[in-house]
């Protein structure tokens, strides 16, 4: 699916150099003389992981995080692509989740953002009743992961001069706001969205603006057994 930037709201201009971030995306056949006009933005969002239990098992069958993560990493290795920066959240579990993966793509330059930590980015619509912030947390965390969202997801700027690729790991809050944000959805709904740890979203982000969404919460590459939420 497919939407377009181009309105203020939906962070369509941004700073120079910047590359994409979701899953992974294709390149686009560019024309080598518009090539400047026509760079192609990707993000992959990977969501982090966490020690949990897979649904239906025994408190003693515990997922290790860093199983999920090493296989997440093995998978973005072996789409082959030029990342350009592993962005990651300055929490802990995003830190840990971001290391890991690195060891897949050698020489990727890494770098924490606070913007990108976990929170409540907006009151969900419809409300859920086992999940209720303090308004306070609405407010504070909104603005943080809305700035995160204009920062990271926006179009090539004419500068550049090829297509890029960035890999950003945060939580699941923040991935599934910033795919309402960008598809240009009622941001309100990002609670019906559910993704696993580990799991990666792909957006390209084209030279017109408009935003496709590859693949949301991937996990396709891990056995059943290492699934969870």
């Amino acid at each position: 699916m497919e939407a377009s930037t181009q309105r203020p709201r939906a962070g369509a201009t941004g700073p120079a150099g910047t590359t994409t971030g979701t899953s992974v995306s294709q390149s686009l056949s560019l024309n080598p003389t518009r090539r400047v006009k026509r760079c192609l933005r990707t993000t992959l969002l990977n969501s982090t992981t966490t020690k949990s239990k897979p649904r239906g098992t025994s408190s003693s069958s515990v997922i290790p995080s860093r199983e999920q993560a090493e296989l997440t990493g093995q998978r973005l290795a072996s789409l082959g692509l030029n990342y350009d920066i592993l962005i990651h959240s300055s929490m802990t579990r995003a830190k840990e989740t971001a290391t890991i993966i690195r060891k897949y793509l050698p020489g990727l330059e890494m770098m924490s953002c606070d913007l990108l930590r976990e929170g409540a980015p907006i009151e969900p619509d419809p409300p859920v009743s086992h999940w209720k912030p303090e308004a306070m947390q609405y407010h504070e965390d909104g603005a943080r992961i809305e700035a995160a969202f204009r920062r990271y997801i926006h179009r090539a700027d004419l500068k550049q001069q090829n297509d890029s690729y960035e890999v950003i790991v945060c939580h699941a809050n923040v991935i599934r706001y910033f795919v309402c944000r960008a598809l240009q959805f009622p941001p309100e709904g990002w609670l019906r969205m559910c993704l696993n740890n580990g799991s990666i979203t792909w957006l390209t982000i084209r030279p017109n603006g408009r935003v496709a969404l590859r693949t949301l919460g991937d996990t396709g590459f891990m056995p059943p057994d290492k699934l969870t939420r």
